[in-house]
């Protein structure tokens, strides 16, 4: 993942019962610049309920300690949410491969 020095995932902050699954890297405007991110599924589970997350994480070295949350999902959505990133790394993908 670009050789960054940190964990993208140690990012997320999650508590006991959350659970994170990374889904591709993307280069994505985030922040108000071109970044490369891990792209993460990460469920958070309550006491009355539980909601999915998509984030995007940067990777490089000079990125701040941020965390963009792409979607939301109400509920275990998880496949879902793994299919709307996958969906749109593959959109990311196919612009670049057009535009070489």
């Amino acid at each position: 993942m670009n050789k960054s020095p940190i964990d993208p995932a140690s990012r997320l902050q999650l508590r006991g019962d959350d659970t994170c699954t990374f889904v591709a890297t993307v280069s994505a405007m985030v922040g108000g610049r071109k970044r490369h991110c891990a792209v993460f599924c990460v469920v958070h589970k309550e006491k009355q309920a539980a909601f999915t997350h998509v984030y995007l994480v940067p990777v490089t070295a000079a990125a701040r300690p941020e965390v963009f949350l792409a979607t939301y999902f109400e509920g275990e959505r998880v496949g879902q949410a793994i299919s709307w990133a996958w969906a749109q790394y593959q959109i990311k993908t196919a612009a670049i491969a057009q535009a070489a």
